[in-house]
């Protein structure tokens, strides 16, 4: 893993994984400077990157089986919480307050993308299985809400910065088409189309511009009013 400056892109060191397989998954601690890291056998390491010096590499999770990829993986806003979801269609969150761990399961499919509410609460999960985003509590992940009218696989989910609503984004069909649709929280319907863009979707800090991709794979930028 090649770590860089984030203004000029210079290489600031090379991170090597102990007895890893390919990586499949970075995620950054919102309230630290770890890197999360999951590789395609399950495996899951925390990555301290200091200011200097080297940055030592913790394995921090064992494969349940070593078939078992990490397909999806989100903090809560604060960090407090991890949410893991695997290609065998389980969820599990770690309470990193409680030092306790939940797990449940979605269906047979992969967990295609993980997403937490402003409020770090509730937990959506695009389930492969039914093509459905699920709402569950993210303490618990007692099941809230199924969302079932939804078009394909999903590889991307967030929560607008006011938790009404959930976006979601699809990957490239077999014509290469793919979807950006916004969901309404409160009803469970979608609301809005937007063909032609995709994931994965991102909200500045203060909340007032939404970044995601074209078909092309190009950045796009969405002020909000």
């Amino acid at each position: 893993i090649e770590i860089r400056d984030s203004e000029t892109l210079n290489l600031r060191r090379t991170v090597m994984l102990p007895n890893a397989a390919p990586v499949s998954l970075l995620l950054a601690h919102p309230a630290s400077s770890e890197l999360w890291i999951a590789d395609r056998r399950g495996r899951l390491y925390r990555c301290r990157i200091e200011k200097a010096g080297e940055s030592p590499v913790e394995e921090v999770r064992e494969p349940p089986s070593p078939s078992v990829e990490v397909t999806a993986m989100q903090f809560a806003p604060g960090g407090r919480y991890l949410a893991i979801g695997t290609a065998d269609g389980r969820i599990q969150v770690w309470d990193f307050e409680r030092r306790a761990s939940v797990s449940a399961t979605l269906g047979p499919g992969p967990v295609g993308a993980l997403a937490f509410s402003p409020d770090g609460r509730t937990l959506a999960a695009a389930a492969a299985e039914g093509s459905a985003i699920c709402l569950l509590r993210a303490d618990d992940l007692a099941l809230r809400e199924r969302w079932a009218e939804v078009p394909g696989f999903i590889t991307s989910l967030a929560f607008t910065p006011d938790g009404e609503a959930v976006i979601s984004g699809t990957p490239p069909d077999p014509a290469g088409r793919v979807e950006l649709r916004v969901w309404n929280v409160v009803s469970g319907r979608c609301h809005a189309v937007f063909p032609d863009f995709a994931g994965p979707i991102h909200f500045s800090a203060a909340g007032d511009v939404m970044f995601t991709l074209d078909a092309r794979r190009e950045p796009r930028i969405w002020p909000l009013e």
